[in-house]
């Protein structure tokens, strides 16, 4: 689960069938994926480098926005966001879209929030958007000097799955983390 994708969930299935049911099922052991890396829906793979994706997609534009996301959208294919902001933000802007683990976690070499902002946007780009619920970079003092030393603009828009605009527009209590 950790993993994330699909083949990696099936397999999960396969394994609970054939270990805790008796099944008799094959099933092959998780597959790692990047903890963090650049994507674009135009190709087949993420990237470790920004120097790696900028040599699949040279720079078009003057400016350049990060958009920063949580792997399990990446890992899970559940993009259509992060597709909507990379198409509508390439009309007129360079994009480089990170994902990230979040919180980070230096046993399975996942970097944090902060040490992706640090190794992908800094010094690249002119403003972020940030679809990730909480920037972390160790502590929140950390968190706060990150992104002072990224010295860029930073959009935080919130995110609903639960609502539709239309809904939204007409409930008085505004938004809610989980539907009611």
């Amino acid at each position: 689960m950790v993993y994330g994708g699909a083949e990696n969930f099936a397999n999960m299935f396969r394994f609970m069938e054939s270990e805790l049911l008796g099944g008799r099922c094959s099933y092959e052991s998780p597959r790692a994926n990047l903890w963090q890396g650049l994507y674009h829906p135009d190709s087949k793979e993420a990237f470790s480098s920004v120097s790696d994706y900028l040599k699949w997609r040279e720079r078009a534009h003057e400016h350049c926005v990060g958009i920063l996301f949580f792997r399990t959208y990446w890992a899970n294919r559940d993009l259509d966001i992060v597709d909507g902001f990379i198409r509508e933000l390439e009309k007129d802007f360079d994009v480089l879209p990170a994902f990230c683990f979040g919180l980070g976690d230096r046993d399975l070499g996942a970097k944090s929030s902060g040490e992706v902002v640090e190794e992908y946007f800094r010094g690249k780009v002119d403003a972020v958007i940030n679809l990730q619920s909480i920037f972390h970079a160790g502590s929140a003092d950390a968190s706060v000097r990150a992104l002072r030393e990224l010295d860029v603009p930073v959009f935080h828009p919130l995110t609903s799955y639960h609502k539709s605009q239309e809904e939204w527009m007409e409930d008085v209590s505004g938004l809610f983390p989980a539907p009611r």
